[in-house]
């Protein structure tokens, strides 16, 4: 879990605990989101990533171009606002090793969900990104 260290280090008084949900029972488990009082969010997995676009009030428009969520904000107001960081950290990882990628062209083949995650964050950088069909 590299999250939970990564608080303790900033001294952000939070934690992050995996729960695991069946997927008939996502939707009434995103709906008890809201009524809980001691949470800021919650980082969603595989298989629900995409399903949760459905359940919840906004999504970013990272998440929107990538058609899926893996990160919740509990807001105040209990409101749940979506957002996307797969395609971030996959790019930030490639920019670490030293390559640019702004005004490159991808001509990766379309094929998971990842990709997509991947292509949102490539095309906020102004990378052309191409999806080739087989």
């Amino acid at each position: 879990m590299i999250y939970n260290p990564w608080f303790e280090r900033q001294g952000i008084d939070a934690v992050v605990v995996p729960m695991g949900v069946r997927e008939a029972d996502f939707p009434a488990a995103v709906a008890t989101l809201r009524r809980l009082t001691n949470l800021r969010g919650a980082l969603i997995t595989m298989p629900h990533k995409v399903t949760v676009l459905g359940l919840i009030d906004e999504v970013t428009p990272t998440a929107r171009i990538a058609g899926a969520c893996n990160a919740v904000l509990l807001r105040p107001d209990g409101s749940l606002l979506g957002d996307q960081f797969d395609g971030a950290g996959f790019v930030r990882g490639v920019q670490r090793k030293g390559l640019t990628l702004a005004g490159k062209r991808d001509p990766r083949q379309n094929g998971t969900i990842t990709l997509e995650q991947i292509d949102a964050r490539l095309q906020e950088l102004g990378t052309a990104v191409s999806a080739i069909q087989q």
